[in-house]
């Protein structure tokens, strides 16, 4: 028996209760963790100047082909097309790689993702990062 099932064969008061239990444990999953520390990183680059934006894009991008020079997919193309994952401009690196096609992503999948990523922690960060997004773009229009 699922748990909708389950919720259906309640009484009403405990049908409420369980609502409530979910709801408490979708918004821990939702706003605990990191997403405190992550709300606060967005609202900080909020008031950067162009030049602190591009340093952090650069900084961000450099851990970016740090994590993607794990995949054997982007091992190969690093060295096809020359690109030094530790230049001193990674924009310059990252520009000498042709845009991919949505044929060979699905034709590597297996190969473009880093082996050593948790899937479940990927998602999860990018979770936290949309509602930080979202609540910081909530307040600002306040």
């Amino acid at each position: 028996m699922d748990l909708e099932h389950i919720y259906a064969a309640l009484p009403g008061f405990l049908q409420n209760a369980a609502v409530g239990v979910q709801g408490y444990r979708i918004k821990r999953w939702r706003y605990g963790g990191d997403y405190r520390r992550i709300f606060e990183e967005c609202r900080a680059r909020d008031r950067l100047d162009a030049g602190a934006i591009r340093g952090y894009q650069a900084q961000r991008l450099r851990v970016a082909f740090v994590h993607a020079d794990k995949a054997p997919f982007w091992q190969q193309r690093f060295a096809e097309y020359r690109v030094d994952t530790g230049g001193k401009d990674p924009f310059l690196e990252l520009h000498k790689l042709p845009v991919l096609t949505k044929a060979e992503v699905k034709a590597a999948v297996e190969r473009i993702a880093n082996p050593s990523v948790d899937k479940r922690q990927l998602i999860a960060k990018r979770d936290a990062d949309r509602e930080a997004r979202r609540e910081l773009a909530a307040r600002s229009r306040r």
